[in-house]
């Protein structure tokens, strides 16, 4: 009778052992390099975390921020002043060294400003831990020329990560050690 509670119990701490957890962006560390037509605005690697991980300044004094949170990444893009077109193209925005693997990225319409012709940029993604965004114009139809910043968010969606669970472990040790004392 015990060896068929071992053999059951065994099978159960199999797969209880292991458990499927989020991966996520926070707390890795990466490389941006993000690009417009005519020079390099980011070439950094940080660890993200809380607030703003990366920041670069063009020529036309326009502010570009990203912005990585647990799933997703958010791209603002800011200028000082009201008056003027908020026109821009980016010719490359590449992120490098995730831990974690890539299964999709997708353009999250509902909370980003629009891409001027609803044009997004290619997205390509690899299992190395990259991914690109390629050439794309903006400037929202819909959003005023004089809109002090547009903000653009890519939703990423990873591999999950397994993770041990000596929670589960203690359970069951507890339950071989209540058959070793039962008596029957």
């Amino acid at each position: 009778m015990i060896k068929r509670y071992l053999t059951s119990s065994l099978f159960v701490l199999a797969m209880v052992l292991t458990s499927s957890a989020q991966a996520s962006f926070i707390n890795d560390s990466i490389s941006v390099r993000y690009d417009d037509v005519s020079r390099t605005l980011i070439n950094d690697t940080a660890t993200v975390g809380n607030g703003v991980d990366f920041v670069g300044t063009d020529m036309f004094f326009r502010t570009f921020e990203l912005d990585f949170t647990d799933n997703a990444f958010t791209l603002t893009i800011s200028k000082r002043e009201t008056s003027g077109n908020f026109t821009a193209i980016f010719s490359a925005l590449e992120i490098t060294g995730i831990d974690n693997k890539v299964l999709d990225v997708s353009f999250d319409a509902a909370n980003s400003s629009e891409f001027t012709n609803n044009k997004q940029p290619d997205i390509e993604f690899s299992d190395d831990g990259r991914i690109e965004l390629s050439t794309f114009l903006f400037l929202s139809a819909n959003e005023p020329a004089s809109a002090l910043s547009h903000s653009f968010t890519w939703n990423v969606e990873f591999e999950p990560i397994k993770v041990s669970e000596p929670s589960a472990l203690f359970i069951l040790l507890l339950g071989y050690l209540g058959l070793a004392i039962r008596k029957d």
